[in-house]
């Protein structure tokens, strides 16, 4: 069994590769897209992972650093979890079933410099943001684990 920080390793490798990937101007923006996609995947998995780790510790001083770490990443990127959970149930969106999903349902992707995931009906995420406050967050996971 894998432990609780190889997880965050594992997601963070993910994010960036995703990230890098939605940020090469030299890719259509159908690729861009379904890699922004897949990024918001990514991110919420090293948000569980960064959880995990937390919840596997015993010490609340690292407890707390690493909440301080998740609340700074939910504060610089504050709809990850809607657009996450709008793109895994999308069809269930795209037909207003569910919790709070409304129709009509798009995912576009606006191909500016930074490129913005804009999912439902206002639901955005700049993905250059997005990815520098990921690197954050495992920055100050792999700290506060150390210490």
């Amino acid at each position: 069994m894998a432990e609780a920080p190889d997880y965050v390793l594992l997601w963070a490798t993910a994010v960036d590769q995703q990230g890098f990937r939605t940020q090469d101007r030299n890719r259509t923006w159908t690729s861009r897209l379904s890699d922004a996609v897949l990024f918001a995947t990514a991110l919420r998995n090293l948000l569980r992972a960064v959880e995990y780790a937390k919840e596997q510790s015993s010490d609340p001083a690292k407890q707390a650093a690493i909440q301080g770490a998740l609340d700074s990443f939910s504060g610089k990127v504050p709809h990850w979890s809607r657009i996450r959970n709008a793109l895994e149930h999308f069809d269930e969106y795209d037909q207003g079933r569910g919790r709070g999903q409304r129709t009509p349902f798009v995912v576009r992707w606006t191909n500016s410099t930074d490129g913005v995931l804009s999912v439902g009906d206002g639901l955005e995420m700049n993905v250059a943001e997005a990815f520098e406050a990921a690197a954050e967050l495992h920055l100050a996971f792999e700290q506060a684990w150390a210490s």
